[in-house]
């Protein structure tokens, strides 16, 4: 795995840090933080992600003897399987930042192909540093994501195996939506195309509010 593939990694934990719910944000923050701990610095941000799963492991396990021992009973604040699907929420925010770089590579594309070669300037570039992904082709794109999809795999049946946790492999896309106050996935997709369908029906959805009808105008609220 190159450089700027780690990168591309590091930065979709960044954006749930910076951008996701305050337990997301806490995940995100100890892993990030492994990269640059005093005496065991992780070497990239796949061993990060290990060594903050462990690392929490660690501590609830002395917890729970500590706990033992003067007869309480210690409830984790952060159980092992949180990093574990934590993972799911690493990969899908890597698939909407390619889904990013991919809009762009195409728009750049078509702008070049209207103006006869365009000025020489690649506009996709800015979107590449943002997300740091490698933009030069749509091929290239999705190499990307399969790699790093293959690198989160590894790591998540990794901890699976060492934390023994039963729970659902990773998906390349497999994000969380509220449906009638449940939170589900939907969405369990193991393809790049398909994946970047679904996130296009996403973006649609999103952006087309649903239609209102005389009933909704007049209907009473029965919390009022």
């Amino acid at each position: 795995m190159n450089k700027q593939t780690y990168l591309a990694i590091e930065n979709a934990v960044s954006n749930i840090q910076d951008n996701g719910s305050l337990y997301k944000s806490r995940l995100a923050s100890m892993i990030i933080d492994e990269l640059s701990d005093k005496k065991h610095p992780a070497a990239n941000i796949i061993d990060a992600i290990w060594q903050a799963t462990m690392r929490n492991a660690k501590f609830n396990q002395d917890e729970t003897i500590r706990c033992k021992a003067i007869g309480a009973l210690y409830k984790p604040e952060i159980y092992d399987i949180a990093f574990y699907g934590f993972l799911q929420n690493i990969m899908d925010r890597v698939c909407w930042n390619a889904r990013a770089g991919l809009n762009a590579r195409l728009k750049n594309d078509a702008d070049e192909e209207l103006s006869a070669g365009g000025n020489g300037v690649d506009f996709s570039d800015l979107v590449s540093d943002e997300i740091s992904f490698d933009l030069s082709t749509p091929s290239g794109i999705a190499e990307q994501v399969n790699e790093i999809y293959t690198k989160l795999m590894c790591v998540s049946a990794d901890i699976a195996a060492a934390r023994k946790i039963d729970a659902e492999p990773l998906h390349m896309f497999s994000p969380s939506e509220l449906v009638h106050g449940i939170w589900v996935q939907n969405h369990k997709i193991d393809d790049w195309d398909e994946a970047v369908s679904v996130m296009n029906d996403i973006v649609v959805a999103i952006n087309q509010p649903p239609e209102l009808s005389e009933e909704d105008i007049f209907a009473p609220r029965k919390y009022a």
